[in-house]
């Protein structure tokens, strides 16, 4: 291999490095959503209100350090059969990659409280 031939692919490999760098803190972020609704499965229960659900996300998150981009206005509250509810999440988080070329990643969390 050329040394020019060298200088591109560790120019690739750069840029990979980079991007990757700034996408893995979007799904690190994700994996702790993943363990808060968990636990909202566990200790919730199908009595509690939108807002009671909503302030114990927020309340995980901020234990989590997860950042304040991710709004909880999304969360989709329904009941179900036997005094049960629904939470569904669906969220966007972005990571600035180069200039005005972001990564978008999208989330979904689900699950049912009794």
């Amino acid at each position: 291999m050329s040394f020019i031939g060298l200088l591109i692919t560790a120019s690739f490999l750069g840029v990979l490095i980079v991007a990757g760098l700034h996408i893995l803190p979007l799904y690190l972020d994700d994996m702790k959503m993943t363990t808060i609704f968990r636990a909202l499965e566990k200790e919730g229960n199908g009595q509690m209100s939108r807002s009671e659900i909503v302030k114990f996300i927020q309340a995980r998150m901020d234990i989590n350090e997860i950042d304040d981009k991710i709004v909880l206005e999304g969360v989709l509250v329904e009941p179900t059969p036997g005094n049960g509810k629904r939470v569904v999440f669906e969220y966007e988080a972005r990571a600035p990659l180069l200039g005005n070329l972001d990564a978008v990643a999208t989330f979904r969390h689900e699950v049912i409280i009794r």
